[in-house]
């Protein structure tokens, strides 16, 4: 009886130190892991400290280097400048600095201009602003880019100087000339491919693609519009030879044979073919110069060949030889325009292509201008 009694009381206790067994293992498991916690937050607050106080000697290894008193400097010993262009169509072009060492805390400031700058007053006495009132600007980026747009349409040599602005520990600024130079042009576009003109019945709309317009005023284009007869010109045009364009640029110079000699404005403005003796499917060429206002601008020129189109319900027009309208009807061979209606259009050079429609918004805008008109004209043969 006593036995029994006493295996139940031994089964009660071993229920009960089977069910508080695991709760008192989690509550300690709980524990330890808030230490481990703890410790794991200990680390973590101190890191960061560490890799702050080794950024900051970073900083004044790279930005001091001298004493309170003394000015720091880079290097332009082996730095090279250079120039870049972003599109072959309405062009703008950027001066650039490469292979430099700069300091961080240093400003750099970059003059553009037509003549050798004189440099003589670039003096530590130099006043807030001082430099920015002679035409300095103050640069940021890494390699110094300035947009000189301006003074690669312009006329004359490009000179560039670069001050350095360094203040030392007391607050106190010191001027340095860095680097002067002159600035070699790029190459223009491929002949066909620098101003673009549209010769409609009832608009003229021209193009300059050399340059994104810098200026103000509306830049004006000297044109000449002659008959070509030289068939060799014709087909090296349409069958796409090398030189091509550059043979029929010399030849409508040369050309005592025109049509048309005047001025247009850049843009959208009346049409000069209404008075014109255009023959329908004649060819002509269009000798394009840029007006340079008595030597202000650089000198630019193009050539392009065009067709004529004419009729009672369209008017008179030209078309340029990469437009759908502009139809080849030429025998091969030397001799004057022979129409040939059995020879197909030959491969178009690329060599003066400016396909309208793949700068951006605004040539979309005037492929879709063009388009329109051109339906107008589809019909006539």
């Amino acid at each position: 009886m006593q036995m029994k009694k006493l295996f139940k009381i031994s089964l009660v206790l071993v229920i009960v130190l089977a069910l508080f067994t695991p709760f008192v293992m989690a509550v300690e498991d709980e524990e330890k892991i808030e230490e481990d916690i703890g410790t794991i937050e200990e680390v973590d607050t101190e890191a960061p400290k560490e890799e702050e106080s080794e950024e900051l000697e970073n900083e004044t290894n790279i930005e001091a280097g001298a004493s309170e008193d003394e000015f720091v400097f880079g290097d332009f010993s082996k730095a090279t400048t250079k120039i870049t262009t972003n599109t072959n169509q309405f062009k703008h072009y950027d001066f650039t600095v490469e292979n430099a060492t700069l300091v961080k805390s240093n400003t750099y400031y970059v003059l553009i201009t037509h003549q050798k700058e004189d440099t003589s007053y670039i003096k530590d006495t130099l006043k807030l602003g001082e430099l920015e009132a002679k035409g300095y600007k103050p640069v940021f980026n890494d390699n110094l880019r300035v947009d000189i747009t301006k003074y690669a349409e312009e006329n004359g040599e490009i000179h560039y100087t670069i001050v350095e602005k360094s203040v030392n520990g007391k607050g106190e600024s010191s001027y340095k000339v860095a680097k002067t130079g002159t600035i070699e042009r790029l190459p223009f576009n491929p002949v066909g491919e620098r101003i673009k003109c549209f010769f409609f019945d009832d608009e003229t709309s021209t193009f300059f693609y050399e340059f994104s317009q810098q200026t103000d005023n509306k830049r004006k284009i000297k044109l000449k519009i002659g008959p070509v007869t030289d068939n060799n010109i014709l087909i090296g045009i349409r069958d796409g030879k090398a030189n091509a364009l550059n043979n029929l640029l010399t030849y409508a110079k040369n050309s005592s044979q025109t049509i048309y000699t005047g001025t247009v404005p850049l843009g959208n403005s009346a049409s000069i073919t209404t008075n014109m003796n255009l023959a329908h499917k004649g060819y002509y060429y269009v000798y394009m110069q840029m007006e340079d206002e008595n030597g202000k601008y650089y000198p630019v020129e193009d050539v392009s060949l065009y067709q004529g189109l004419v009729s009672e319900t369209v008017g008179k027009n030209l078309f340029d030889y990469l437009d759908d309208n502009f139809k080849w009807e030429i025998a091969n061979g030397n001799g004057n325009n022979v129409i040939d209606p059995t020879i197909a259009p030959g491969v178009y050079p690329r060599t003066g292509a400016i396909v309208i429609g793949t700068v951006g918004i605004a040539l979309i805008g005037i492929s879709i201008l063009l388009f329109i008109k051109n339906m107008k004209y589809r019909d006539v043969k």
